[in-house]
């Protein structure tokens, strides 16, 4: 354990340093105070000799001193010697000095207390320290004033160029001797600290805005944007050098507010930002508390989050609009032009996904800085019937007696006067600003195929304010949405059935489906095969459910690879449609148990009498308490057991049991509960119950925990709906207290 905290140790420190030599390295190239080879190579792991140090010293008192050919002070430096100027003129200068036989010892390398001496005589210090232990004396006043800080070294040994730069780096920055005034102020350039570097936007594409004034770019980089530290000035109002403070920098893009919390994207889903009104945001020109800024921040802007040591927010600045978009039926062009990969932060929907669930039709906006997809699938299909207030203003339009805003250049220029005529059934493609974004046309003759959820009256008013009251059908498509069609009749009858919607006379008309076929098998979504069929790359799945005494139906959208080595008969199949031999759509009969709830009974009792049945429970649902009673039947249930419940229309229509896995449950991560044996897929949304006292002593309690609380040593059971090959999965786990 000792060594494996020395290995972090070292391993800490060594990326300490790494990281000041860099800023060193950047610093002293900058400021031209050292250059390198002429090919480029700071060579920072070579020695620092004297002729470079002499070099080194006039640069740091006259920055712009060109040297010229004399007679040297010393014997041993020829006055051809490239650095005879240098050391003739550091010489006069007093702070580099040849030794008493009148030698200089050009190439000799330069020790940590020999550097320690000149540089402290730059600052104004004059230390020669007892003849017995100068150099001691030397490297304890060179400690006391920081400059050392960061530098490896060793007393009598030659210092390498890399820690020299530090050295000069640490001294530049050091108030010179009873001086308030840095050292880097004396030869021309101007200090500023803590400043912050707030954006290259909104100005000139030379300069950059900081919280101390406006520059020219200079030697700043890309990554230091948004970062806070010293700033160096030259006298061009050039950004000599940025040495940016040791803190913590995160990025994030905006979701929404909420109250005093702002809500940003993350990879493993919503990120919250708690921010109090002593937060400045830099926005632009402006410093501004989370008051004035939260009404203005939208869906798309960047946010960089700075903080410190103590995790404690120094600040944020603000970016606006990073977002790319949006683009429309994307798809796979959208995933080959910005090169989407499983890497990429996706949100379909606001919920996170995969790369496979892009498909064609999709609305996809791209945030470069931090590699996010957002991806909008909402559709509805329609009857184009009004533009408000008309086609030349164009602002919102009505389709099939519903008022859609419109939100894109692209959507305007084809539904305005010119586009799209009155009465052409329309697909509306929605953005993430719940505004239509594209629309898509199609004939009288092209149809789609869905399930039907329900059926009502429903009105509506155009834009001369006359009012229509009229059939209604819901329909749950096989791509995933649902969508409401004005309908020529009542199509009650067909309430739970797979059907086809074609548009006559400005109405959806409404016929039964051919649903079964006689295919079934494995599916094999990595293959893309399902038994002897081959799979379309952006398949429509959705699985659907009802029963006679439902008050509706219902359904949800299945992604291919939540049905990957399932087996599927052929009487678990409602419809399939195939085109140029692929399969491209899929209707599963309640295949999947997702349309279903899972929770805990809390109690079940039975309340029946002579002449009634009767049951009363309690059960916790995904943490929610919901409590009901039941007159002419009772649910075989009991307290303390995990259950699926059957919501209708809000209310429980039945209660199931799960099974359990009987085998001691070792580890249960993203996808799996493992055993010593085997593993156990887990359902998306799968649920760990822990066992709580119950003070009232009436039922049982449950708490939800997350995996990372999970305590091996209790006992632990898993509970699924139904075997894994046949779709069912891991639904709740329960923890002993």
């Amino acid at each position: 354990m000792k060594r494996v905290i020395c290995a972090i140790i070292l391993t800490i420190f060594f990326i300490s340093h790494n990281v000041l030599a860099n800023e060193a390295q950047s610093f002293v190239k900058n400021l031209e105070i050292m250059q390198g080879d002429e090919a480029g190579n700071f060579n920072g792991d070579g020695l620092l000799t004297r002729e470079q140090l002499a070099k080194i010293t006039v640069k740091l008192i006259e920055p712009e001193f060109i040297p010229s050919n004399s007679v040297s002070p010393f014997f041993d430096v020829p006055y051809q010697s490239w650095a005879a100027g240098y050391i003739k003129r550091s010489n006069e200068l007093g702070h580099f000095t040849g030794y008493p036989d009148g030698s200089f010892l050009p190439r000799e390398f330069v020790t940590p207390e020999q550097m320690s001496k000149i540089m402290m005589s730059l600052l104004g210090y004059q230390n020669e320290g007892a003849a017995s232990d100068w150099a001691a004396a030397q490297i304890n006043a060179a400690h006391s004033l920081g400059l050392l800080e960061g530098v490896h070294y060793e007393i009598g040994a030659p210092i390498t160029r890399m820690n020299a730069a530090i050295m000069i780096k640490n001294t530049l920055l050091s108030q010179k001797k009873d001086s308030n005034t840095r050292l880097v102020s004396e030869i021309g350039y101007s200090y500023f600290e803590n400043a912050i570097i707030i954006t290259d936007k909104n100005i000139s594409d030379e300069y950059v805005l900081t919280t101390v004034g406006s520059f020219k770019k200079g030697n700043l980089l890309q990554s230091d944007i948004f970062k806070k530290g010293s700033l160096i000035i030259d006298k061009d109002n050039r950004v000599a050098a940025f040495i940016p403070l040791q803190r913590r920098y995160d990025s994030y893009i905006v979701k929404t507010i909420i109250s005093d919390t702002i809500i940003v994207f993350g990879k493993e889903g919503d990120i919250s930002i708690k921010c109090d009104n002593d937060i400045v945001f830099y926005d632009g020109t402006a410093a501004l508390d989370f008051k004035s800024i939260s009404a203005t921040l939208e869906m798309g802007d960047k946010i960089t989050v700075c903080r410190n040591n103590s995790d404690k927010i120094e600040y944020i600045t603000v970016a606006r609009d990073e977002m790319e978009g949006p683009f429309t039926n994307a798809g796979k062009s959208f995933i080959n032009a910005f090169g989407i990969t499983d890497q990429t932060i996706i949100y379909r929907d606001g919920k996170v996904a995969q790369m496979s669930e892009i498909i064609d039709h999709d609305i996809c906006y791209y945030i470069r800085q931090t590699d996010t997809a957002l991806i909008y699938s909402v559709k509805i299909t329609g009857v184009y019937q009004e533009a408000l207030p008309g086609k030349d203003n164009l602002q919102a339009v009505i389709i099939s007696g519903k008022q859609y805003e419109v939100g894109s250049v692209g959507a305007f220029d084809k539904l305005s006067s010119g586009g799209i005529e009155y009465g052409t059934p329309v697909k509306a493609l929605f953005g993430k600003d719940g505004k239509i974004a594209d629309i898509l046309t199609f004939s009288q003759n092209d149809g789609e195929t869905g399930y039907l959820i329900d059926t009502s009256f429903k009105t509506w008013i155009d834009g001369s304010k006359d009012t229509f009251t009229e059939y209604c059908s819901t329909i749950l498509l096989t791509d995933g949405t649902i969508n409401e069609y004005y309908t020529d009749k009542d199509y009650e009858y067909y309430k739970g059935k797979t059907v086809s919607i074609k548009f006559e006379d400005n109405k959806a008309v409404i016929s039964p489906q051919a649903a079964k076929v006689n295919i079934e098998g494995t599916f094999n979504w990595d293959k893309k095969s399902f038994g002897s069929y081959t799979l379309s790359d952006d398949i429509n799945i959705i699985d659907v459910a009802f029963n006679d005494e439902y008050t509706k139906a219902k359904g949800a959208k299945v992604f291919p690879k939540r049905l990957n080595g399932a087996v599927i008969k052929s009487n678990d199949i409602l419809y399939v449609r195939q085109k140029d031999n692929l399969i491209t759509d899929i209707i599963l009969k309640d295949f999947t148990n997702d349309l279903y709830s899972y929770g805990m009974v809390l109690k079940a009792e039975n309340k029946s009498g002579f002449f009634a049945v009767q049951g009363v429970y309690d059960l916790n649902v995904s943490g929610v308490y919901t409590n009901f009673a039941t007159v002419n039947k009772r649910f075989p249930v009991y307290t303390g057991q995990p259950v699926k419940i059957d919501f209708d229309n809000g209310a429980p229509f039945s209660l199931s049991k799960l099974f359990s896995i009987n085998e001691k449950i070792t580890k249960i991560d993203d996808l799996y509960v493992h055993t010593e044996n085997a593993k156990y897929a887990l359902s998306d949304d799968f649920l760990i119950y822990k066992s709580v006292y119950n003070s009232l002593g009436d039922g049982e309690s449950f708490e939800i925990i997350p995996k990372n609380k999970v305590d091996y040593a209790k006992s632990i059971a898993a509970y699924y709906d139904k075997p894994q090959e046949e779709g069912g999965r891991v639904r709740i786990i329960v923890v002993a207290g």
